[in-house]
């Protein structure tokens, strides 16, 4: 947290002992960040952009079901400004949403989290096939340190194609 958003050492390891984690709170992130100055030096404004990405991560993308805390880890994707657009995001989310999604459809579940925006559109595409799909994209799905199968071929019916033998289901290695 020093390193990609210039805060002391002693306020980082502050906010990381209040929950006891490897998170930190939104609006404590809000409250370091939320002025305006004129002159800052690009070191500052670029410790200010990667603030505002990672506070919108932990609102949008990758929110969980405290709503008020983003994990550290995801600072580590925004080190490199430069390499913000190269990554897949679609993918994190969708892999993120799946994860809760899994969470949520538990017995004693009560609530739901995630980007359900992305939820919604899915719901509203669910049954328009806008393009032709040409290849099946068949594996995992990870963001951070959670892998999510995705198998379209076990719902190709659901997809508008003819239904066939799927494979057998992705398990984590030592699962029967």
């Amino acid at each position: 947290m020093k390193d990609n958003l210039g805060v002391p050492l002693v306020k980082a390891q502050d906010e990381l002992r209040v929950y006891n984690s490897s998170a930190v709170r939104l609006v404590w992130l809000r409250d370091q960040f939320a002025y305006k100055s004129v002159g800052l030096s690009d070191d500052h404004i670029d410790c200010a952009v990667r603030a505002y990405l990672f506070f919108l991560l932990g609102c949008t993308l990758f929110s969980d079901k405290t709503g008020i805390t983003v994990p550290v880890a995801y600072l580590n994707f925004l080190t490199e400004i430069s390499d913000i657009s190269s990554y897949g995001w679609g993918e994190g989310a969708l892999a993120q949403l799946y994860r809760q999604l899994g969470i949520a459809s538990r017995a004693k579940a009560k609530q739901i989290c995630g980007y359900l925006t992305l939820l919604e559109v899915l719901i509203v595409f669910h049954n328009r096939r806008l393009l032709e799909e040409y290849a099946f994209y068949m594996g995992c799905l990870c963001v951070h340190r959670f892998f999510e199968p995705y198998m379209p071929d076990r719902v190709l019916r659901q997809l508008g194609h003819v239904q066939t033998i799927p494979k057998p289901p992705i398990r984590p290695l030592g699962v029967v």
